[in-house]
């Protein structure tokens, strides 16, 4: 877990998804308060958060790793925390907590999932502004744990809860056998929005590696899909995952061009590029992050490598990002998302865990890339995007000359952990 907060740390400070704290003392009522609202806001902010304890703001760079005292570290129970913490909580909360402990020093990392199918409602008053029938949340105007009081904020806990709903409703229509889809074919004019994206400096970064390019759209083309630049930034911002600190897309500033917008990244490992058309077309380049990882992770590959659970994760979170788009309205009633993937030649699957192992090699001999393509309608997406994403991963790596069917089981194991907010 303490790759885990270095990765959270390398997201870039604190986020609505993560906060930061140097340390707490449990037997400090302020500080337990603190920690109870913590969990009651994170719980209410899509996709929930990290709160780490044993980080100094303060500091930079690896010397905000100072650790928490000792004597509040040897006293911070998990039992002791969720009993206080669904003393104020309704509905109950769960959540995951991390004792950590490196190069002696001591943290506590605590993941805390979404609220499961109702928002957290604080049912008593108590210290550091817990109110009796107020709601928390992060707030979006700075990374702090705050009572909800603007309607937009209100808006988008609200969306979370109808779209957990739809989520449902879809499975159920599957389930029955009914069918709402619509289809239509515009790849010519798809295709063309996307060789529109040239001469930018980050994509020429990005593709002196290996890379990936993703794309989202609808099944038939409409120019002005999406009636406003506006309301482009809103389906982007409003739908991104914040699953594993490093957020899905990832983006720091939009810029808006003629008829569609984008954003770019190129931070260390992390070189990315996404623009999002007025037409629906969503297409995101993103460098292999493998390439610029430390070698050491590498040590049993023989040359160039690809993460095995790090591509399971990504296609987990390109499925449900256009899980989440769908539930919009902006794409139409089928969706068309295309995985493709450059630079793969003599590459080599592998595990960064080092308790996991493969018993043969994995490589790509033939091909240098491969692209996975899956057409299909809204409600089964909204129903089985978890599904649909496994399913996609075992046909790249096919590609690899691995068939990974026998994995399944804990491909589906660690996805959930992603997804649940327990990775």
């Amino acid at each position: 877990m303490y790759n885990k907060i270095l990765e959270l740390l390398d997201a870039g400070g604190e986020t609505r998804n993560i906060e930061f704290k140097k340390t707490y003392d449990w037997n400090n009522p302020q500080h337990k308060a603190k920690i109870v609202k913590c969990i009651l806001a994170m719980s209410n902010t899509k996709d929930g958060g990290y709160l780490v304890l044993g980080i100094d703001e303060e500091k930079y760079g690896e010397e905000k790793l100072t650790g928490m005292e000792l004597e509040h570290f040897d006293i911070l129970n998990y039992d002791h925390i969720i009993v206080e913490v669904n003393k104020f909580a309704d509905p109950p909360i769960s959540f995951h907590m991390y004792p950590v402990q490196e190069e002696g020093k001591h943290f506590v990392l605590l993941r805390i999932p979404e609220f499961d199918e109702l928002p957290i409602v604080c049912k008593r008053s108590g210290e550091q502004g817990l109110k009796e029938g107020a709601v928390f949340s992060r707030s979006k105007i700075k990374p702090e744990s705050a009572q909800i009081r603007s309607q937009s904020e209100m808006r988008e806990l609200i969306d979370i809860a109808i779209n957990k709903g739809i989520k449902e409703f879809y499975k159920r229509v599957r389930d029955s056998g009914l069918q709402v889809t619509n289809s239509d074919s515009s790849d010519e004019k798809y295709a063309k929005e996307i060789q529109m994206i040239k001469d930018i400096d980050v994509l020429n970064t990005i593709r002196e590696t290996g890379y990936w390019r993703i794309t989202i759209r609808p099944r038939y083309y409409l120019e002005n899909r999406i009636d406003s630049l506006t309301n482009c930034r809103k389906a982007i911002m409003e739908n991104q995952l914040s699953l594993r600190g490093w957020n899905f897309p990832h983006f720091r500033g939009i810029e808006n061009g003629n008829n569609f917008i984008q954003a770019s990244e190129n931070w260390g490992e992390h070189k990315e590029l996404l623009r999002l058309y007025k037409s629906g077309n969503f297409v995101y380049f993103k460098a292999m992050r493998e390439d610029y990882i430390d070698k050491q992770h590498l040590r049993n590959v023989k040359g160039r490598g690809l993460a095995i659970m790090n591509t399971l994760f990504l296609f987990s979170e390109i499925f449900e990002f256009a899980s989440r788009l769908s539930q919009t309205n902006i794409l139409g009633d089928e969706i068309t998302v295309s995985i493709k993937c450059f630079g793969i030649k003599d590459r080599e699957l592998f595990f960064f865990e080092p308790m996991r192992t493969l018993f043969s090699d994995y490589v790509s001999t033939i091909e240098d890339s491969a692209e996975c393509i899956v057409s299909v309608g809204i409600e089964e997406l909204i129903a089985d995007s978890e599904k649909i994403a496994i399913e996609t991963l075992l046909q790249l790596f096919e590609n690899f000359n691995w068939d990974a069917s026998g994995s399944i089981g804990i491909f589906r194991e660690e996805q959930q952990k992603l997804l649940s907010g327990t990775y």
